[in-house]
């Protein structure tokens, strides 16, 4: 399985020259199928997966375990470290979608729908191993649950200033169980 062999064209008209045009350049040529070309030096060893579930799993694994390095590295050093998982509009069940939400921030065709729910699950599982591991981690992804209003600003994951708000305060609830 490649990912990257799936990963859509998003064809978009832009003026030659422009930033815009040179971020949808580079933004098609990351999302090519990496070519026999490409030397070991650059790629790394070729990965094959069997399924999404494999891929997935892996990838959360590496993150959390970066994780658990990052705290290790604070805590050696006096540091306090703390790790969020950031809300996501294509997380199932975490919003009822506003009507404005549902035109801007949602797209069944986004390239970052898939991903989301393909690994959250793997995340929101390996957040669970973190926290047994002394990480402060903290699983934020259910913030929004019973808003009404819209937070979400683009079908991506960016928030709006009310969707900040909210995960600032929740984020400094947090600091305050640790810091009193």
């Amino acid at each position: 399985y490649n990912p990257l062999a799936r990963m859509p064209y998003i064809p978009r008209r832009k003026r030659r020259g422009s930033t815009a045009y040179f971020l949808e350049k580079a933004h098609n040529e990351l999302w090519q199928p990496p070519s026999e070309a490409i030397s070991y030096v650059i790629s790394g060893p070729k990965q094959q997966y069997s399924s999404h579930e494999q891929l997935y799993s892996e990838l959360a694994s590496v993150w959390k375990n970066a994780s658990v390095q990052l705290n290790h590295l604070c805590k050696s050093n006096s540091i306090f470290y703390f790790h969020f998982l950031q809300p996501n509009q294509y997380v199932d069940r975490s919003k009822v979608l506003t009507d404005e939400e549902k035109l801007k921030a949602y797209s069944a065709k986004s390239p970052y729908r898939l991903p989301v729910q393909h690994g959250y699950p793997w995340l929101k599982r390996y957040g669970q191993e973190l926290i047994q591991k002394g990480v402060h981690f903290t699983d934020l992804t259910q913030l929004f649950k019973d808003e009404k209003e819209t937070t979400y600003r683009d079908d991506c994951c960016h928030l709006n200033e009310r969707g900040m708000e909210q995960l600032g305060l929740a984020v400094g609830k947090v600091f305050q169980t640790v810091f009193p």
